[in-house]
């Protein structure tokens, strides 16, 4: 008759690890990952979880306080005792540091380069040189981080390395927004036009006209963002709150508030949800009027 018993020896306030050690060597350990990992020790095992279930052909299987040693009731008997032992002890694994992530690595090498001349293509060459393949997803999380801190350039340059191996990466059109976004940072406005017309057809989606939109605002270019945004109308793409966050972005900056409030009137006849950037343009909009009515009325 097999049932389960399950000792659970929880970390203390003093974070230190508990050293359990079993009397019979027929028991069964199974893992349960979702606690922090402990170190267990028997005598003809050593391994590593939190809370530890074991199983054995016994009755009577009750539960103790954690960290406290237990007796199970019936013909047969084993005992479990929990000690408490400094960390570090007995060789063990510090399993709560996390992981050393290979597009981390990568990343503060790019950062950190000593000559940024040579590029992010220097640094990423080099890793593969060393005999380590770089996928899609790392490359995408380490342009992430470099733009999260305003390295622009040296996130393109990622783009640039990726674009120049089109038998190993796929370009969707949400890397092509990002590249957008990014010319225009690096290399202006205009270089951002030339990249988006040289675009096939089917890279040219809401994402890619958002981002063009986006560069137009950040430019304070009116006239070139009002005409995007009536071919973004024409072909559906005004679906959602960013690009209305966008222009009415573009009319606080130019103090046109009359067009913010044509905006918000438009997001609800198309039943657009407001979100909270909407809100606070609006808001800022009103009280830059000097309007209290207006501003309660948005709270409504």
């Amino acid at each position: 008759m097999g049932i389960a018993l399950t000792v659970d020896c929880s970390e203390s306030a003093s974070k230190v690890d508990p050293i359990i050690s079993i009397s019979n060597p027929n028991i069964i350990i199974i893992f349960n990952k979702q606690h922090r990992q402990q170190n267990i020790l028997t005598e003809k095992m050593m391994t590593t979880i939190t809370p530890l279930q074991i199983q054995s052909s016994l009755v009577n299987v009750f539960y103790t306080d954690p960290g406290i040693g237990i007796g199970i009731g019936g013909a047969r008997r084993v005992s479990v005792t929990c000690s408490i032992s400094k960390i570090h002890n007995y060789g063990t694994l510090d399993y709560e540091r996390k992981p050393n992530l290979k597009w981390n690595a990568i990343y503060k090498r790019i950062s950190m380069m000593q000559n940024p001349e040579l590029g992010s293509a220097s640094v990423l060459n080099q890793w593969e040189n060393e005999g380590r393949n770089l996928t899609k997803w790392e490359l995408c999380r380490v342009v992430k981080e470099l733009r999260k801190y305003r390295k622009h350039d040296r996130a393109l340059q990622v783009y640039d390395w990726i674009n120049n191996r089109p038998e190993r990466f796929r370009i969707s059109a949400s890397d092509v927004a990002i590249q957008l976004d990014l010319i225009a940072r690096v290399h202006g406005v205009s270089s951002a036009e030339g990249f988006f017309l040289n675009l096939t057809n089917d890279l040219k989606d809401k994402r890619t006209y958002g981002a063009l939109l986006n560069a137009y605002v950040h430019s304070r270019s009116r006239e070139k963002a009002e005409s995007l945004l009536e071919v973004m109308r024409s072909k559906r793409y005004l679906i959602h709150s960013l690009p209305f966050n966008l222009m009415m972005t573009l009319y606080m900056n130019l103090k046109d508030y009359d067009k913010v409030d044509m905006l918000v009137s438009e997001m609800k006849e198309k039943n657009i949800r407001l979100d909270i950037y909407t809100y606070n343009i609006w808001l800022s909009s009103c009280g830059s009027q000097g309007s209290i009515e207006k501003m309660e009325q948005v709270f409504e």
